[in-house]
């Protein structure tokens, strides 16, 4: 039974109670190892595949608990002390199969080279080489927007309603392809044909990611806003057609956004994400914002302060040295890549195309060479995605991957 007022995978006990018996039993252990042990534990695994093969899409609850992690539907505070269903995913855009460029329906580990990697799989290639098990360490099941059940987008927007949210389904846009990076369930209320397509989700993200670090925030500084000096201490989330600015500063009854410079950079916000996005909201937190945990960032994520600590140059030459031994096929087809933005557990690349995205995914080999390239940078299993966006190698913060005369 979905349930509004919880929608998360429930536990048979609480972290609490978990820790405080394992310390009566061992004491002296470290707390933080015993929160671990309790997240690994009564982590959800099942099987993706029945019998003969056929795949088994995670259940509703499942599909629920992810989607009110993503969406900001639960409280963010009590998410933290359970474990996700980590079975399934919901991508807003259409993603490819990074070994033959099919529509990808699973994120698996595979062994490349020696190294473990997790990889976008179509189903054939989810067959032949993934991991059948989702959850977990294992595979993660892509299910897209509009294959939700309609009970799960029930209670989805049950909680929108009785939060004052638009419906994460679209709220005033309706569906239709996107052409510029994938499919995008939202278009603009009266579109025409002439109008340019609109964006993948990724796309915004990493559009919002770039501006908030190269112009709001030295917009802030520059301007002696309310924000200024501190801006790079809050963290920025997408919440619909909101930029949603949390921070530890309380401005009482007012609104560090209702000067007419915050609205200009609203204007400025609706330009670029091409009217996805058309407003700032601030959001006031007691409590210290929290470094997030790897397992539970995405390729939606904005900014957060600990990003800061990540060198986007650095990264960029170390990907670049290591590509710098791949084939020759493989190198023509990632030359047309830009490394766009880094944050401190993912990493995202600009496509100027679908077809140069397809082209990464068709070439023997390049797939492979740029998930060990980030590999050799992260030290981890490899977290990041190829997004189209047709202006974002022309960006100044843009880096090509494969240098002239490596």
């Amino acid at each position: 039974m979905l349930n509004a007022d919880d929608p998360l995978v429930p536990v048979p006990v609480r972290v609490e109670d978990y820790v405080h018996q394992a310390l009566m039993d061992q004491p002296g252990a470290d707390v933080i190892e015993l929160i671990s042990r309790f997240h690994t534990e009564f982590a959800v695994r099942m099987t993706g595949f029945d019998s003969v093969g056929n795949p088994i899409p995670p259940p509703d609850s499942h599909v629920l608990d992810h989607l009110a992690r993503a969406w900001d539907l639960t409280d963010v505070e009590g998410a933290g002390d359970r474990p996700a269903a980590g079975t399934v995913v919901c991508p807003i855009e259409e993603l490819e199969c990074e070994l033959c460029g099919a529509r990808a329906r699973y994120e698996s580990p595979l062994v490349i080279r020696g190294q473990r990697v997790r990889v976008e799989l179509c189903l054939e290639c989810m067959r032949e080489r993934g991991d059948p098990v989702l959850g977990g360490s294992g595979s993660v099941y892509f299910m897209y927007f509009d294959e939700v059940s309609a009970a799960v987008r029930a209670v989805c927007d049950g909680i929108c309603t009785r939060k004052g949210r638009a419906s994460i389904w679209g709220g005033p846009t309706t569906a239709q392809a996107d052409t510029g990076g994938g499919s995008s369930p939202t278009t603009p209320v009266g579109g025409r044909a002439s109008d340019p397509p609109p964006l993948g989700a990724v796309t915004v993200a990493v559009r919002l990611r770039r501006l908030w670090l190269d112009e709001f925030g030295p917009a802030f500084d520059e301007h002696d806003h309310d924000l200024a000096e501190v801006w790079r201490d809050c963290a920025v989330r997408r919440l619909g057609p909101d930029l949603v600015v949390t921070g530890q500063i309380s401005f009482g009854d007012g609104d560090p956004f209702a000067d007419q410079f915050s609205q200009r950079l609203a204007a400025r916000l609706t330009e670029r994400t091409r009217g996805s996005v058309r407003a700032l909201r601030y959001e006031h937190s007691e409590r210290p914002l929290k470094t997030p945990q790897r397992s539970r960032t995405s390729n939606l994520d904005v900014f957060h302060p600990a990003d800061l600590t990540v060198p986007i140059e650095k990264t960029a030459n170390g990907i670049s040295a290591r590509l710098a031994g791949a084939s020759n096929p493989a190198k023509v087809a990632l030359s047309g890549l830009h490394l766009a933005a880094v944050s401190r557990h993912r990493i995202w690349f600009a496509a100027a195309s679908a077809e140069v995205k397809a082209t990464v995914g068709k070439t023997p080999g390049a797939a492979g060479e740029l998930a060990l390239a980030v590999k050799a940078v992260q030290r981890k299993d490899p977290l990041y995605d190829i997004f189209v966006d047709s202006e974002a190698a022309s960006l100044p913060s843009a880096t090509a991957l494969v240098r002239k005369g490596h």
